[in-house]
């Protein structure tokens, strides 16, 4: 266990104290601002925060999440391993303690960046719109699906809160499946792409299987697998924890073969 917390010491720092983490978090609102930059006339005519949030969120924001996500930690272990830092860090500790501290650091660093980022996106929001304007269509526009049902109620403060946990969930599981491809092919540029190769992949499978919401891995990392948004939320959060873990078991079984064959 003190090897655990040492490593994880060691990760989280290099993770949250490098200069990849706020320039990522940065990109990201950066992202979601020229995302939502084609709506400035409604913006100069009244339209609210919750609208703006929600264009932004559209068109291909599901792969800024996969990107922004993946960029603080994934390549960790790329650079232990080209740099031959595995060695020395693995014999002041163990294997499982290494691997373990890898992915917890690349799920946690890969998560908030993403979250810091939307912070950010609203905070500057704020600075200009109201949340919701008195005569807003916004709720017709958004107000439909799982976490639209909160809009609906009223629940706006919930409405971001969910969407933005939502985005933590998925970032913290696909930056740890980047740093599990790593364990195979040690290259930061194949790391950094195969969230995206896999996004594709579980898009159309998930289609294509005609899955009921629930076992529907898509809908899993999305938060839109069940009718209340608390529930499908919590679902969610159950089902990316099951998926890290998993990947971290594998993440250590590969490791401890790629040292025994090196």
């Amino acid at each position: 266990m003190n090897n655990l917390w040492g490593n994880l010491r060691a990760d989280l720092r290099r993770a949250f104290l490098s200069p990849v983490f706020p320039l990522v978090a940065v990109g990201m609102c950066l992202a979601l601002i020229l995302s939502a930059s084609t709506e400035g006339a409604e913006v100069a005519s009244g339209a609210d925060m919750v609208y703006i949030f929600g264009v932004a969120h559209v068109q291909g924001f599901y792969m800024l999440v996969l990107v922004f996500g993946t960029l603080p930690y994934a390549i960790s272990f790329c650079a232990d391993w080209n740099h031959r830092f595995i060695r020395e860090s693995v014999i002041r500790t163990n294997i499982s303690s290494y691997a373990i501290s890898k992915t917890l650091s690349c799920a946690l660093s890969g998560g908030m960046a993403v979250v810091l980022g939307e912070l950010l996106f609203l905070l500057l929001l704020r600075l200009r719109l109201p949340v919701l304007a008195v005569h807003s269509y916004s709720i017709e526009s958004f107000g439909s699906g799982t976490i639209g049902s909160l809009l609906v109620g009223g629940h706006i403060t919930a409405y971001f809160v969910v969407q933005i946990l939502i985005e933590f969930n998925a970032a913290a599981v696909f930056a740890v499946l980047a740093l599990w491809i790593s364990t195979y092919i040690a290259n930061p540029f194949v790391t950094l792409a195969s969230p995206l190769i896999a996004y594709y992949v579980i898009s159309f499978t998930s289609g294509a299987a005609r899955l009921p919401d629930w076992l529907n891995p898509y809908a899993m990392l999305w938060g839109l697998c069940l009718a209340n948004p608390v529930a499908s939320l919590l679902y969610s959060m159950s089902c990316c924890a099951f998926f890290c873990v998993l990947m971290g078991a594998m993440i250590v079984r590969q490791i401890e073969r790629r040292l025994q064959n090196a």
